[in-house]
């Protein structure tokens, strides 16, 4: 099947700052040379933001009702900043990992015509004892290079920080590797040169809050949880406070 293409295609094709071509699927793309969300930002044409990831993205059940921070973000954007025609798609799916979104990339991702991807991966990257760290830095690569081919910005993003101690009392596998994967997010984030929202930092910074209110369980953010990343988020890319 054929996707017809958005409808501000001649607008792109004879702009000097695109170039329209045939992607996944038939469906034709857009390539943008702008690389920066935030110089993006300036235009005020719409534009179309994907979350993607696993239980946290997707927001499911610890947020007993409450937005989660892609609900959070998107409420930012189009009400503070008064973008109203912008898009905010949630395709994250509880338990998957980076490789699950390289298999599936064109039906959570694709499709949208995005203009920026956040990747959010890791936490269950890494108690998948049969790859290593390696093997997901490859995987990450591949979905930045994937982000950047249908003409989208790819924004990287670490996993917010976790109760380590409390996980023992989890029936769940451990987390003890995170920290590895999460360095090697960073590490891709430098060698690609991608815009990288580093929450498992700031949350380390903020170890009291984090066990009393940021999360939920000892590794699933809470409403406030939530509520952090988005601003994480939004003060990154120097959105705070426009309209």
């Amino acid at each position: 099947m054929v996707v017809k293409a958005w409808s501000r295609r001649k607008f792109l094709m004879a702009s000097t700052s695109w170039v329209a071509f045939p992607g996944p699927g038939g469906v034709t793309l857009k390539h943008e040379r702008v690389t920066d969300v935030t110089n993006r930002l300036q235009d005020r044409r719409p534009m179309t933001w994907v979350f993607t990831g696993d239980s946290v993205t997707q927001g499911a059940l610890h947020t007993y009702g409450h937005r989660s921070y892609s609900e959070r973000f998107a409420e930012h954007i189009r009400w503070v900043m008064k973008r109203y025609d912008d898009i905010v798609i949630n395709s994250g799916v509880n338990g998957t990992t980076a490789a699950y979104l390289v298999g599936q990339f064109d039906w959570f991702v694709t499709r949208f015509q995005p203009d920026v991807v956040f990747l959010m991966y890791g936490i269950n990257d890494c108690v998948d004892s049969g790859k290593s760290d390696e093997d997901f830095g490859k995987e990450l690569k591949l979905l930045v290079e994937n982000v950047r081919t249908i003409g989208a910005i790819p924004i990287l993003q670490t996993p917010n920080g976790i109760d380590f101690l409390g996980m023992k009392a989890m029936k769940t596998g451990s987390r003890a590797r995170l920290p590895i994967y999460v360095d090697k997010i960073r590490t891709v984030a430098k060698r690609e040169s991608v815009q990288l929202i580093d929450h498992f930092r700031y949350w380390g910074k903020h170890l009291h809050e984090m066990q009393n209110g940021w999360l939920d369980d000892p590794l699933h953010p809470s409403a406030e949880g939530h509520t952090q990343l988005a601003n994480r988020i939004i003060n990154k890319l120097k959105m705070a406070g426009q309209n």
